[in-house]
């Protein structure tokens, strides 16, 4: 059954799935600059994730947790919505047994076995292969996961063959057409056929973004094409981190990101501004601190009267919202969450204005709405100009709409349930005993996890929309 309070509102794998979530919902996730206490959603402060592949991040990074959720007040059903539940076909796949699981793609999803093996299910639930690894990563739309086998990486196709039968002495998973790897302690790029590409004064490497990758040679930071050619001269001091790169420890801690909406931060002489991929300046070195451009605009940081402050600039490096807030997150449909005087709000950035409505916590806008925390630790759902939507209810936990769907929580006596409700504020399904957490798997398919909590294993429902 449900216990009556928590530490943390949803399970530890939910936690690292939802950041994986707000990742897809923008160019890339890149909430906020400083590093309060406690550091929920910094992109500066680097991930130290175990080596497991699917080991979550400390909740105190997630930025859709709730963490006054054991304090919260218990809600009356009478303030969730009232208008039953709509006929879906919902069908649990697979039972809950894993002790671990991914995030469906490409119709496959990664699952941990209770003795610690890891293997993969397809979109029945059905175990693909007779194939068992020691780790193992969600499928990239490259095509590949990465996989460890007795100590050594490899890549692994959606028919179950490996890319040439390469080993790696560590690696990370494919985007944008190629994998990073270390091979006899030496960085290289590898592609779709396996082909390395490589430069022995290559000293670090990052991802390519925007058919630019960064690469450090003396210390000092440069790009090439997907040649290798060092097409912008290695003059920077450093290149901003790229958060969610799916691999190692070890490997990823201090792993550079580049080119976004066009443009890079780069730092020179203690400051931080912007190049264009002509390695043109285009916004002058004058920031103590910035983020990767995201929906064409960026979070700034000054440091005035011992005090960080932040506003938000445009690709021209114009101030859109002028740096007085104590935190600025990054734009999501247009609205960009920020903190003033321990009140959270939000920035029209279209409209150019605040919205005049403050909270006490505040989530990210997703499908139109933003999941938000009133004075009595109700959360609510408001719209763009900062109007609560009352057929969406009011709840003890609430995270945001993805696909049309959000999950919310109630506490009804002393115990915790939660439910999938749509737009419409229509329940679309309940938790059941033992099972009381369900929760959306990815922005693409339709799947979701829910854990058994006597057992704490996972089992997949399906929804079909």
């Amino acid at each position: 059954c449900a216990l009556p309070h928590r530490p943390s509102p949803l399970p530890v794998c939910f936690r690292q799935f939802l950041n994986l979530l707000i990742y897809r919902l923008g160019t890339m996730y890149n909430p906020k600059l400083s590093n309060p206490e406690p550091s929920e959603n910094n992109p500066l402060s680097s991930s130290d994730s175990e080596n497991n592949p699917l080991s979550s991040s400390d909740s105190e990074n997630n930025p859709l947790s709730s963490s006054d959720s054991e304090n919260s007040n218990v809600l009356s059903s009478s303030s969730a919505p009232e208008n039953g539940f709509k006929e879906k076909k919902i069908e649990m796949i697979t039972d809950c047994k894993w002790k671990k699981i991914g995030n469906y793609n490409l119709g496959l999803v990664p699952v941990q076995d209770s003795e610690g093996k890891y293997t993969y299910l397809d979109d029945r639930g059905i175990v693909k292969w007779d194939k068992k690894f020691d780790a193992a990563r969600d499928f990239s739309d490259d095509g590949y996961a990465l996989v460890n086998e007795n100590g050594a990486f490899r890549y692994i196709d959606i028919n179950g063959n490996y890319l040439k039968n390469m080993k790696f002495d560590n690696a990370g998973g494919f985007y944008n057409g190629y994998a990073i790897i270390r091979d006899r302690g030496v960085f290289k790029f590898i592609d779709k056929k396996g082909e390395i590409v490589e430069r022995k004064e290559w000293e670090d490497l990052d991802y390519f973004s925007e058919n630019l990758a960064a690469v450090q040679i003396k210390n000092l930071w440069g790009f090439i094409n997907n040649n290798g050619d060092l097409i912008i001269d290695s003059v920077w001091e450093d290149v901003k981190l790229k958060d969610n790169k799916e691999y190692n420890k070890d490997y990823d801690k201090d792993r550079k990101w580049g080119f976004s909406n066009g443009l890079a931060a780069v730092k020179r002489n203690g400051k931080w501004g912007f190049i264009n991929t002509s390695g043109e300046v285009v916004i002058e070195y004058v920031w103590d601190d910035v983020y990767s451009f995201n929906e064409e605009t960026a979070v700034v940081k000054k440091r005035k009267l011992d005090k960080n402050q932040y506003g938000l600039i445009d690709k021209k490096g114009n101030l859109i919202m002028e740096v007085k807030y104590d935190e600025i997150w990054s734009c999501y449909e247009g609205m960009c969450k920020f903190l003033l005087n321990g009140e959270y709000g939000f920035y029209d950035v279209e409209n150019k204005k605040e919205l005049t409505s403050r909270w006490f916590e505040a989530k990210f806008y997703s499908n139109e709405y933003a999941p938000v925390k009133n004075a009595d630790k109700e959360w609510l759902f408001i719209d763009k100009e900062g109007n609560e939507n009352k057929k969406l209810g009011r709840w003890n936990d609430a995270y945001i709409f993805i696909g049309g769907i959000a999950v919310v929580g109630e506490i009804n006596e002393g115990r915790w349930v939660y439910y999938l409700i749509d737009l419409q504020g229509q329940k679309v399904y309940q938790s059941k005993n033992p099972i009381h957490y369900a929760f959306w798997f990815t922005s693409k398919e339709n799947y979701y996890s829910v854990e058994d909590s006597i057992s704490r294993k996972y089992g997949i429902l399906k929804y079909d929309s």
